[in-house]
């Protein structure tokens, strides 16, 4: 009996994000290893920035860049916010309840307003609390890069403008791949093409970036 081949992939199994190429081993976004089609073994030229993104063990900054953990970003800062609010509505919710209960026949306000707050809280608590799970659940990825490319885009929030950057990114093996980052205001420079570093990233989402010099 013939042995079946691996059908074709579309999207990986573990983060859900698109494959780059077929002839790929593993997802550049969450590490997961792919079994190959025969004969779709990747073949990568040498490039001089895989020579240089091989010299980075060799930084003295290397090991302490591999051992740091970053922050989660602004927007799961804002999701943790937004969950403890939420928490909050929804006991000043239930205290209106027991208020209402208190006054015996009255307070017919009282009881729809605890209503209104228990489930606008607890409904703003439970999707920001999903959403930091579905973040962390993706593995934290350090890895040497070098900075190939960037964009951005700018979207309008409250009358104030707000701009994503998304960085593309080679990799010690040649591979390459975009990533986002919010941004984090005036004060945050942007990183440049040719910079070389650690790329701290969780599924598409940068994360955090240390400039090492090679």
């Amino acid at each position: 009996m013939e042995a079946t081949q691996p059908k074709l992939r579309t999207h990986c199994s573990v983060c859900g994000q698109k494959v780059v190429r077929q002839e790929m081993p593993y997802c550049i976004y969450c590490g997961n290893h792919f079994e190959l089609m025969e004969g779709s073994e990747q073949k990568r030229k040498e490039t001089r920035n895989m020579a240089r993104l091989a010299k980075m063990p060799e930084h003295a900054d290397y090991q302490a860049a591999l051992d740091a953990n970053p922050n989660e970003g602004p927007e799961f800062d804002r999701w943790r916010r937004r969950a403890r609010s939420g928490v909050v509505l929804a006991f000043l919710g239930a205290l209106l309840f027991g208020l209402r209960y208190a006054m015996g026949s009255d307070g017919y306000i009282l009881l729809i307003l605890g209503a209104l707050l228990l489930a606008f809280g607890g409904w703003q608590s439970i999707v920001n609390i999903r959403l930091q799970h579905a973040r962390k659940a993706l593995p934290l990825m350090k890895r040497a890069v070098v900075v190939g490319d960037r964009r951005s885009e700018t979207e309008l929030r409250f009358n104030t403008g707000v701009t994503t950057y998304f960085f593309t990114f080679e990799f010690e093996d040649g591979n390459e791949a975009e990533f986002r980052f919010p941004g984090r205001g005036a004060h945050t420079e942007p990183l440049s093409k040719g910079v070389t570093g650690i790329a701290y990233t969780r599924g598409v989402e940068l994360l955090d970036f240390r400039q090492l010099r090679v």
